[in-house]
């Protein structure tokens, strides 16, 4: 590590960034022969930890790749593919569920960073478009003309498992049920027993999977500096105060680039766009929020 740290070797790391590829790179790339008979051991970061349906599409397209002998790089584009279809997808039914927001979804769905995450074989393609479908989803539930049905409870037990197996952290989202009125599960007893079963299937899925992924032998993670959550939660609760006051200084550093990473900073966040498109695209998000009205009450409004 302490070689690659080096700040020349850096330098070159991220230089391959700014390179541009010729017709002649792509098509060499597409002919670098499959060879699984060839291993080699590589650390696995804490990424490592996620489950294997955050990969769902991209596992398909690579096994059919293999079936049909394609090449190494095929394969690559193929897995890239799937995740771009299976994002559009997501976009596609959230816009069809909630179609008082079409044009904010769609300019949502558009972002370079959106885009650059769906076209990709990380996890992050799967937990966008299931995160905005999930979102989407909820908020169209309070139009159903009556109390819903045990096929939509069991789907909803079903998104809430995949939320937590995606991402815990995204779990949040399931709080958008709150919003529904009570009478879609037939009363109010019924409405909050279901809405903690939801939380409790997300989480549930989320801890044993994570403890599976722990206690498999021979999988050892290899957590990056700063990343490992367990010594993290020791630290908060050893110093709160301090850790506020991180919290606070973190937000106040980098709250400008958070909002540049939310539109779009390409690569490894090394590729800058215009500031001018940048502030443009914020504006045009905000203007598109304005049309289509969820009829949310000023009450439900601070709630979301």
């Amino acid at each position: 590590h302490k070689t690659w740290l080096n700040q020349t070797n850096l330098r070159d790391f991220f230089d391959i960034w700014h390179k541009k590829y010729s017709q002649e790179d792509v098509t060499g790339f597409l002919a670098v022969p499959l060879r699984p008979e060839v291993t080699f051991r590589m650390d696995i970061p804490n990424t490592g930890a996620y489950a294997p349906v955050a990969y769902a599409p991209q596992a398909l397209a690579a096994f059919a790749a293999r079936s049909l002998g394609a090449s190494a790089g095929a394969m690559f584009y193929a897995m890239r593919l799937a995740a771009l279809l299976f994002t559009v997808f997501c976009f596609w039914l959230s816009m069809r569920l909630l179609p008082e927001k079409q044009l904010f979804l769609f300019l949502f769905g558009m972002m370079p960073m959106v885009l650059t995450q769906g076209i990709s074989e990380s996890a992050d393609a799967v937990v966008n478009g299931v995160c905005v479908l999930m979102t989407a989803w909820l908020l169209s539930l309070r139009r159903e003309p009556s109390t819903l049905s045990w096929q939509k409870l069991l789907l909803l037990l079903t998104g809430a498992v995949l939320l937590g197996l995606l991402k815990q952290i995204y779990a949040a989202i399931l709080l958008l049920y709150f919003l529904l009125p009570v009478e879609k599960l037939g009363g109010r007893k019924c409405f909050w027993l279901f809405g903690l079963l939801l939380l409790a299937a997300a989480l549930g899925a989320s801890a044993v999977w994570l403890r599976l992924a722990v206690i498999t032998p021979g999988a050892e993670l290899n957590f990056f500096p700063g990343s490992d959550t367990v010594l993290q939660l020791k630290w908060v609760l050893a110093q709160p105060m301090q850790y506020l006051h991180v919290m606070g200084r973190t937000i106040g550093a980098q709250a400008g680039d958070w909002y540049e990473y939310f539109i779009g900073k390409l690569g490894w966040l090394v590729i800058k766009l215009p500031w001018e498109f940048i502030t443009g695209y914020g504006i045009c998000l905000l203007l598109a929020g304005l049309f289509g009205d969820l009829h949310l009450s000023i009450r439900q409004r601070l709630y979301l």
